[in-house]
């Protein structure tokens, strides 16, 4: 006698079936192939892209340099300009900078500016900063002082060297610079010393000009005695104060002065002839 399956019960078998033989092909049978190893560290940083050149834009050199063959002069007179490190055959531009604002073509706008050669290096001489005549006077007569001749690469190259620029016509001395001084003494309690502080102020002076203090008539077995260092301001005048410091004394001995009490001149001198006296007055504590 033949069972009769329902259709329903025929159809739930056949799935189970497939279901089942499924599950032995995926999980029943072994693998010939080991899964694939993770990975062992991540990939590294790739950088800050705002530091990244553009597609496309030259690399210029991180060792440019130049050398001027005075480092100081006036801007009448002779000079040369070695460059290195610039791409080759780079356009150079050289300026003397004023300040942050003001700049002038060295040799002039009729000067011929260098390029570098096939290593990236040149070589100009030229007959002066000012160069074409009177053009640009206006400008140079600020500068004086320590200024900086920097070469601009048309590719995108820099380089700098520094200079003192002086005036060609300063006065041996100047008749009208002026100079007062102010001595303080006071113990120093720390250092169980006494100390005395000079301040010094000048005017009159070339604009920018490096000024040296010095003592000039100490007690005999003293040297002269540089008291301070400085520079003038852009009109010529000039605040520079010093601290002279006595030496600890001896166990239930008095401080001594660091400089004894007296009449002193004092002299500024600018390194464009510039020139002043002044009286120092030191008083006993």
């Amino acid at each position: 006698m033949r069972v009769r399956h329902p259709p329903v019960t025929l159809a739930l078998i056949l799935t189970l079936s497939l279901l089942a033989a499924l599950a032995l092909s995926v999980c029943g049978a072994p693998h010939d192939e080991p899964s694939p190893a993770w990975p062992t560290r991540s990939p590294g940083n790739p950088g800050n892209p705002c530091f990244q050149d553009p597609p496309g834009s030259p690399r210029p050199s991180i060792e440019t340099a130049i050398v001027v063959s005075a480092g100081v002069m006036t801007v009448d007179e002779p000079l040369n300009i070695v460059g290195s490190g610039f791409l080759p055959g780079e356009p150079v531009t050289l300026a003397l900078v004023i300040d942050n604002i003001v700049s002038y073509l060295v040799g002039g706008r009729t000067a011929e500016q260098p390029t570098a050669n096939a290593v990236g290096a040149f070589t100009v001489s030229l007959d002066s900063i000012r160069g074409d005549g009177d053009r640009g006077s206006g400008v140079l007569e600020r500068a004086p002082g320590i200024r900086t001749i920097r070469a601009y690469g048309e590719d995108g190259s820099l380089a700098s060297f520094p200079v003192v620029i002086i005036s060609a016509n300063a006065p041996a001395t100047s008749v009208l610079s002026s100079l007062t001084a102010t001595a303080e003494t006071r113990p120093n309690w720390h250092c169980n010393s006494l100390e005395v502080t000079v301040t010094v102020a000048g005017a009159g002076f070339m604009p920018n000009e490096a000024v040296t203090v010095t003592v000039i008539n100490l007690p005999p077995g003293n040297p002269d005695e540089t008291l301070v260092r400085g520079f003038a301001t852009r009109y010529g005048a000039f605040v520079l104060d010093t601290t002279l410091r006595g030496v600890a004394p001896a166990e239930g001995a008095d401080p001594e002065m660091p400089i004894e009490p007296g009449v002193y001149t004092i002299l500024a001198e600018g390194d464009n002839g510039s020139e002043a006296t002044g009286a120092l007055v030191v008083e006993d504590r």
